[in-house]
């Protein structure tokens, strides 16, 4: 029979706390994920972008308000000096803007696109005739097919080995004619998103085109990054923007710190890909946080399904939740509430949610390497972005 001394020990040993597991720095964590990419690479992926917009009616019923209001200051404003035409004018636009929205009002789209990568380049191609989706088996773009296979799909191509023009857009062929354009800088437009790459590069494009994935854990070592555990989670959080003013709002004197945020929760355990992104902002007023239990979410990402490639995970669903406040500041506490400790979860609604599926195409023997500096056929009218002139493929 153990004596009381051994019980006494065993038991605290048992009721001792665990010992904590070291919490991983950002550069290990940010290291993890790039290698997670690094693992897909080449990368070629057939994409679908569901936008779907929330909240149309009450921003419509808004608007519809917002142009009354305008009309009756329009007919208070007389127009006899120069100053009040040019308020007349810009009251006219406000409100042909306006009228143009409740006409106009967003609707549930669908976007198919693939996209190619080796890390360095990449490629998007798309359906130039709405309603098309790109097929699940094509012929990688070369001046051999282009006419025939990518008569109604669009390819735009960024090309890092080139000395320039690097960046090519191949748009089909238009009225029998295969036409296209040439630039050193990046000129894509229209709704398509980077997947997940492993990095962000502005020579590819503006920072919003890559996932948001992408957009925080991308290694920048001028970045203020902290990381620290949130239950299960490790979070990894950097600020995107910061200002100081000096505020005397609701008899509260004192400075007004205002933050834009972006963080990364992970399972670590689990998984180097981030379950969730969040792009909020906060305010601190002479150093304490205010409404620390509610900060203003702006945008969420979550990766809702994942495929699995050989022994890696890559993302197959992602849903990126965009959110406003749509309130007119009536039943808001006032400024003093929250400087005094008060709290309260400040209503945003969502206004947009993005669903983008991944479906990775398995590379057949007879694929041909992709070529990210295809030249176009010969017949191709292009225009030189940099020169402004456009010429003919001889």
């Amino acid at each position: 029979m153990l004596s009381l001394m051994w019980m006494t020990l065993i038991s605290a040993i048992l009721s001792a706390p665990a010992e904590a597991e070291p919490l991983p720095s950002d550069a290990e964590l940010r290291a993890n994920y790039a290698h997670a990419v690094e693992e897909v690479l080449p990368l070629r992926v057939n994409c679908s972008l569901v936008s779907e917009p929330h909240g149309v009616e009450s921003q419509t019923k808004k608007d519809q308000e917002n142009i009354e209001s305008l009309r009756l200051v329009l007919a208070s404003v007389t127009g006899r000096t120069a100053t009040e035409r040019e308020v007349k004018a810009e009251l006219r636009k406000e409100i042909a803007t306006l009228k143009f929205a409740v006409k106009h009002p967003p609707r549930k789209s669908e976007h198919s696109f693939g996209f190619a990568t080796d890390g360095d380049s990449f490629q998007l191609s798309w359906p130039t005739v709405v309603g098309n989706k790109m097929p699940n088996a094509i012929a990688v773009p070369s001046a051999d097919n282009l006419v025939a296979v990518y008569a109604q799909i669009a390819v735009f191509s960024f090309n890092s080995a080139a000395d320039k023009p690097n960046c090519r857009l191949w748009s089909g062929v238009l009225n029998g004619v295969p036409v296209g354009q040439t630039s050193q800088s990046p000129f894509l437009h229209g709704p398509y998103l980077f997947p997940p790459v492993g990095h962000t590069n502005a020579r590819w494009g503006d920072e919003s085109r890559f996932s948001a994935i992408d957009r925080i854990m991308t290694i920048n070592e001028a970045e203020q990054v902290s990381v620290r555990r949130e239950g299960r989670s490790v979070v990894v959080e950097t600020i995107l923007s910061e200002s100081t003013s000096r505020t005397n709002a609701d008899g509260q004197s004192g400075e007004l710190k205002q933050q834009e945020f972006l963080r990364a929760f992970l399972d670590v355990e689990s998984s180097p890909w981030p379950t969730r992104v969040e792009r909020g902002k906060r305010k601190f007023f002479n150093g304490t946080l205010l409404n620390s239990p509610f900060p203003e979410i702006l945008e969420t990402t979550e990766i809702v399904k994942f495929q699995q490639v050989g022994e890696v995970l890559y993302p197959a669903e992602m849903v990126t939740t965009r959110f406003e406040y749509r309130g007119d500041g009536e039943g808001l506490p006032k400024f003093s509430h929250y400087v005094s400790g008060g709290t309260f979860d400040i209503p945003y609604e969502p206004v947009l949610v993005e669903t983008l599926k991944l479906s990775l195409k398995k590379r057949a023997r007879s694929d041909s390497e992709l070529d990210y500096g295809f030249e176009f056929p010969v017949g191709t009218t292009y225009t030189d972005r940099d020169l402004n002139v456009v010429r003919q493929v001889r």
